[in-house]
């Protein structure tokens, strides 16, 4: 396999019109910081590729890019194909490794490194649609290191300016050194607020509209109550983090203090896919399942269980169990659709979902699928 060394700026080219579910946030543990003589880039990867096909038995690296100590990126897996990263979070999500041990009193993510990291994460954020997800909040492990903070370093890519920072953070809250001074330099944000992520920093007419919609709510989530007009001041600072904190978890969204697509669907009362972002592609895998599964309130484990083999089936992406007694995900597709609820997928059902969709109707399952397409982008607006 043919490695190349590449920089944020040629990541950022290389993503361009690329959508994606999540952004997974890795560290390698070994090789770390201490193995990396800054010309070794591509005899590290070498070794991970080795390890990963030889002794994982994966048919590739598991991850698109590797992130080295100088902030040079080396590429890995197609960035089309699903890395090996976070089991049952592996479908439309994009992977980065970070070289480096940053657990506590290990290695520091900082200078160059974090740099590069911020630049690319908040490019996969705000043009690539992705959420940031820590290998740690699915798995039973320190990845990407207890030295570093999710709400801080998703506040970082949020606020990301091109300044380069050093963190040194505790995963139980911690203060964060910053080479740029400490005076909040406000960032306005225009037009009006739609669902893109507002965070602590940015001032203008969306935060404020955000502000007022917290204050609306029943009950109410007051960015300062008791101050002059609640709070309501178009300025997201601390206080208004604190309320957006507040209604998240009140509302059992991810608590990270930002303001998007979940935020906004609960406010608006839209959200009945609960914040899932699925990647429009008319695949219908994992993802699609977990988001029909929060949608119908049913077991969340993105696998439709009980199923026979037929056409449709097989031209799933995967998330599916072969066997008998159905799945209830499905029991209650069907219900919807006002078909048989044997919870069992087939032609039937997606002949009536095509009708319900107004896609062509003839039952077949395409890879992909306009049909999907379609219940995808409205499990999304929670519109479904």
């Amino acid at each position: 396999m043919v490695f190349r060394k590449v920089s944020a700026d040629q990541v950022i080219t290389m993503l361009k019109n690329r959508n994606y579910r999540y952004a997974q946030v890795h560290h390698t543990w070994k090789p770390n910081h201490a193995d990396f003589n800054g010309s070794n880039h591509i005899a590290l990867q070498q070794g991970m590729y080795n390890y990963h096909t030889g002794t994982r038995g994966w048919s590739d690296i598991g991850q698109h890019l590797t992130l080295y100590p100088d902030g040079t990126f080396v590429t890995g897996r197609n960035f089309g194909i699903a890395p090996a990263g976070i089991s049952g979070y592996n479908t439309g999500s994009f992977m980065i490794e970070m070289i480096g041990d940053f657990d506590l009193g290990k290695d520091k993510l900082t200078g160059e490194q974090l740099n590069s990291a911020l630049k690319v994460y908040n490019y996969l954020v705000n043009h690539c649609s992705a959420k940031i997800l820590f290998h740690n909040e699915k798995a039973a492990k320190t990845c990407p290191g207890t030295g570093i903070d999710k709400v801080k370093f998703v506040k970082d890519v949020t606020l990301y300016n091109g300044k380069t920072k050093t963190v040194d953070v505790k995963s139980s809250g911690g203060k964060t050194k910053s080479s740029t001074t400490k005076k909040v330099n406000w960032k306005k944000v225009t037009g009006n607020w739609t669902g893109q992520t507002l965070g602590n920093g940015e001032y203008g007419e969306p935060v404020k509209q955000l502000q007022e919609k917290l204050a609306a709510n029943d009950p109410p989530f007051y960015p300062n109550k008791g101050a002059k007009n609640n709070g309501i001041d178009s300025y997201y600072g601390n206080d208004t983090e604190d309320a957006v904190r507040r209604f998240q978890t009140y509302s059992g969204l991810d608590v990270d203090g930002l303001a998007g697509k979940q935020v906004y669907g609960a406010l608006n009362g839209t959200n009945q896919a609960s914040g899932v972002d699925l990647i429009v592609d008319g695949k219908w895998g994992k993802g699609t399942n977990e988001a029909l599964q929060v949608y119908f309130n049913t077991t969340v484990d993105g696998v439709l269980s009980g199923q026979s083999r037929n056409s449709v089936t097989n031209a799933l992406y995967g998330g599916v169990n072969f066997g008998s007694g159905g799945s209830l995900v499905i029991k209650a597709l069907q219900r919807k659709l006002g078909v048989t609820a044997d919870g069992l997928l087939g032609p039937a059902t997606i002949k009536a979902l095509q009708k319900y969709l107004g896609t062509t109707q003839d039952g077949v399952l395409s890879r992909p699928s306009m049909v999907v397409k379609e219940m995808q982008r409205r499990l999304n607006a929670g519109t479904f």
